[in-house]
């Protein structure tokens, strides 16, 4: 008896289970790709840059996100410049 079969388990819903995992990973590597893409053709697009500032997971509340906005409206450039001049000072 080995120990798929000793705790019961299917191997078809262990690989079904494995797809699935894999099939949401594609579609966030997806959209991370295309929010780049998205960036590089429209600097202003803040939608694509919240998706792609925001993977991997960086914590970036509302408050902050709010605040490069605010910042970003005060100096009139793009929020996507705004990042870069804070990541780079």
């Amino acid at each position: 008896m080995n120990v798929l079969q000793y705790l019961d388990i299917d191997i078809r819903n262990i690989i079904t289970l494995m797809d699935n995992f894999f099939l949401i990973l594609q579609d966030q590597l997806l959209k991370v790709l295309l929010s780049y893409l998205r960036l590089l053709v429209n600097s202003r697009d803040e939608l694509a840059l919240s998706q792609a500032i925001n993977i991997p997971y960086r914590e970036l509340a509302h408050k902050q996100f709010t605040a490069l906005r605010k910042v970003a409206r005060d100096k009139n450039m793009p929020m996507f410049q705004v990042s870069t001049c804070y990541v780079f000072i």
